[in-house]
């Protein structure tokens, strides 16, 4: 399943200390790049370059990025990260592996690792130090994540598979595999309204606005929930392919990131939506394979990840790829910072990756393992 952006999101505080910028040190790959490879680094136009472990440690160097790579970073679980979500210092990831980890990104070696139940994490997000973590049997479990020792508590629970989870500064909506939607009240994180639309298999929820949320599905629908009344208040035109992940800013653009179908890689777009003009206002395409994540970088850039072990970065006004980094294991979920400079990415072989964009120079500076 893939996770919204919009629930991503961090104080602007947790990055003023920049010490945890460690260059190009966590990404781990079954193939390694010497320096006798640095011709397949292009040229700074395309700002495309690949990292991987090595034997020690080597450093390519261009105009634009500094690369340093390190097989002594581990992975952070052991199975396919499915969510991230960012609170003040704290990086909270949540796995298929039935468990979440709490990570202080002032302080690598401050982490924990709480098992949850019996069932695949689907996603997740941080509010006020509560932490909400939907499952694949349904569930909707909080917990306080200040203290030593997380106890998880069920608030609630889908008659499916919970996939998607967001929070707005009033209310927060969770959807599952079953078509249902579910509004909750921030403060008691009780249901205030639900609704079921057959075959609007929840992908991914994103908040447009303090009552309006953003939502995908396998139907091929992107709709607008109102979470005053708990129903639709626009649905777009259906799409050719199924939208898998979404993100918004500035109360009305909306981008959503597709699968394709099977092996064609031709559906493997982002598109543009503009909520003024209740249509799609342009695609971006790149991709070649399912985009598992997708967030704004200010007004003028998107950023992606997807299954074809990239991540992208994106000029919205032309729509063209402004550069992009292989990462030699699928990306699955992404989470980026209010300040919009700072960027994380789960992977599927259980790694967690940090890094920063220059969005003067519209590139990548550096990218580094949360282990």
């Amino acid at each position: 399943s893939s996770s919204n952006s919009s629930s991503y999101s961090s104080s602007t505080s947790l990055f003023q200390d920049n010490s945890f910028v460690e260059g190009m040190g966590g990404l781990m790959s079954k193939r390694g790049l010497t320096r006798s490879q640095a011709h397949e680094i292009p040229n700074r136009e395309q700002n495309v370059f690949m990292v991987g472990e090595s034997d020690g440690v080597d450093t390519l160097v261009n105009d634009q990025v500094q690369l340093v790579k390190n097989n002594n970073i581990s992975k952070l679980h052991g199975d396919v990260v499915s969510s991230i979500c960012l609170r003040r210092s704290k990086l909270v990831a949540t796995c298929l592996d039935k468990s979440f980890s709490i990570v202080d990104l002032n302080n690598n070696n401050n982490k924990r690792h709480v098992k949850l139940g019996q069932q695949p994490l689907d996603a997740c997000l941080v509010e006020d130090d509560v932490l909400v973590v939907v499952c694949r049997n349904g569930n909707v479990f909080r917990c306080d994540i200040n203290g030593n020792a997380p106890d998880p508590v069920i608030i609630g629970k889908h008659d499916l598979s919970a996939q998607a989870v967001a929070a707005s500064d009033l209310s927060m909506c969770t959807g599952s595999k079953d078509g249902e939607v579910k509004f909750w009240d921030k403060s008691s994180f009780v249901v205030t309204r639900e609704s079921k639309i057959n075959r609007n298999v929840v992908t991914s929820i994103s908040v447009l606005a303090d009552t309006q949320f953003a939502q995908t599905s396998e139907d091929r629908c992107l709709r607008i929930w109102d979470s005053r009344t708990g129903t639709v208040a626009v649905e777009f035109p259906k799409e050719r392919y199924i939208m898998s992940s979404s993100t918004c800013i500035d109360g009305h653009l909306i981008t959503t990131g597709s699968r394709g179908a099977g092996t064609n890689t031709d559906g493997c777009i982002l598109s543009l939506w503009d909520t003024r003009m209740s249509k799609k206002v342009k695609d971006f395409v790149g991709h070649n394979g399912s985009i598992t994540g997708c967030a704004f970088l200010g007004s003028k850039f998107l950023i992606s990840s997807g299954k074809d072990e990239t991540v992208r970065l994106w000029d919205v006004h032309s729509a063209s790829c402004m550069g992009q980094y292989t990462t030699f294991s699928a990306p699955t979920c992404l989470a980026v910072t209010t300040d919009y400079e700072r960027f994380f990415i789960g992977l599927a072989n259980g790694q967690v990756l940090r890094g920063t964009v220059d969005l003067n120079t519209a590139s990548f500076h550096s990218v580094a393992g949360v282990d």
